[in-house]
């Protein structure tokens, strides 16, 4: 079995997730860092809480790919060790 296609995937795992990377640190760059509590200034308050919420999705979701892109990625590497070892094992045995 080649593993190709599953390295494939796997780098397509991680460029979305350095894409979201970005995303999220060009959202969090937009945001307004002043804290708005003035009734005249309700606009701004509804803006800052939807920039928040954006964020903590983009965090959820940022930090369980970046799990899941790793824990892929030591499997890739893990299967492919093994692949070495079984090859190597069997090249002297057929000499």
């Amino acid at each position: 079995m080649t593993l190709t296609p599953l390295a494939i995937s796997w780098i397509i795992l991680a460029v979305v997730v350095l894409a979201l990377a970005i995303y999220r640190s060009v959202l969090a760059g937009k945001g307004d860092e002043t804290v708005h509590i003035s009734d005249l200034e309700t606009s701004m308050i509804a803006q800052q809480a939807a920039t928040a919420g954006r964020l903590e999705r983009i965090d959820r979701i940022g930090k369980t790919l970046t799990v899941v892109a790793l824990l892929y990625g030591m499997a890739l590497a893990g299967a492919w060790i093994y692949r070495v070892w079984v090859e190597s094992g069997t090249v002297g045995l057929n000499g």
